[in-house]
């Protein structure tokens, strides 16, 4: 509750405290979690997830000052602990190459893995948008996914054309009918979490290494620069703002077909390097899985 009335992106931040935190010290009584919790906790997370393990660390300590506000604890064991992972700037980018075997792994996968994984790959946007897209954000009909400004980085509504392949992904899934979330391993009543495993298989299967699900989105961003997509457009079709306070303030729908014409180029281009042959603008895959 707390975290729908003051933070912006609270469905985010309960994502990190689901995902990472509830999992790992959930069943600990408030008051009985030790640094040493703390700790393990960081250490489960760290290796696959570097990033995510500063900001669970970042999370958890928000949690206990909150509760130590609310006198619900005395202590804060996050105290003195430091973050697991030093950052910096990432710069990998798949090549055609690795992005060919990830596409391949994925047929791999169960659902709703495999769809979430490549659904990633053919719009380039962040990796928890799309895990935490709701039917509701979907016009299928008008072939739009308009990401709500609510839980969107921006802060502001942001347009993502459907393409044919796009809306082939998602005509096959399941429970669309009962709304909810889109890749969700519930029937839609919650957004898809297990993705440690998925990612793990997808290593294992594709023999490709160093990278994580955001990679996908410099990937995307990279490949338009090369399909000779204008850089402007580029930054619009993966949710960057362009052209400062007024450019974040423009009619959402206004770039709407060269966007589409970017993301159809991108599918081409998959199309192409996963079959290996020369390939048409607008894009069949194959169903996802079969």
């Amino acid at each position: 509750r707390y975290l729908e009335k003051k933070v912006r992106r609270w469905k985010a931040a309960k994502g990190e405290i689901n995902n990472h935190i509830r999992p790992l010290v959930g069943d600990i009584r408030l008051d009985e979690i030790s640094k040493a919790h703390v700790r393990e906790m960081l250490a489960d997370i760290e290796p696959q997830y570097p990033v995510a393990a500063n900001r669970a660390l970042q999370r958890l300590r928000a949690v206990f000052n909150w509760a130590i506000e609310q006198d619900l604890v005395i202590n804060n064991p996050t105290a003195g602990i430091k973050k697991p992972t030093k950052e910096k700037p990432r710069s990998r980018v798949l090549s055609d190459d690795e992005l060919v075997a990830v596409w391949r792994a994925c047929d791999d996968l169960s659902h709703p893995a495999r769809p979430y994984m490549q659904f990633l790959i053919l719009t380039g946007q962040r990796p928890d948008d799309v895990r935490s897209m709701p039917w509701d954000e979907l016009d299928l009909d008008m072939r739009n996914w308009v990401i709500s400004a609510d839980r969107y980085k921006g802060t502001r509504d942001h347009l993502v054309p459907l393409t044919n392949d796009h809306f082939k992904l998602l005509e096959q899934l399941p429970f669309r009918e009962r709304g909810g979330y889109v890749f969700s391993a519930s029937a839609g009543e919650l957004p898809y979490g297990n993705l440690v495993r998925p990612k793990q298989a997808l290593d294992k299967a594709s023999e490709v290494t160093n990278w994580t699900l955001h990679d996908i989105r410099r990937t995307v961003r990279t490949g338009l620069s090369r399909l000779g997509i204008r850089p402007d457009i580029a930054e619009r079709v993966i949710g960057h703002s362009v052209g400062g306070r007024l450019g974040e303030t423009y009619d959402i729908y206004s770039y709407r077909a060269e966007k589409l014409a970017a993301l159809e180029a991108w599918g081409a281009h998959l199309q192409k390097i996963v079959e290996g042959r020369k390939a048409d603008n607008v894009v069949e895959f194959r169903e996802a899985g079969k």
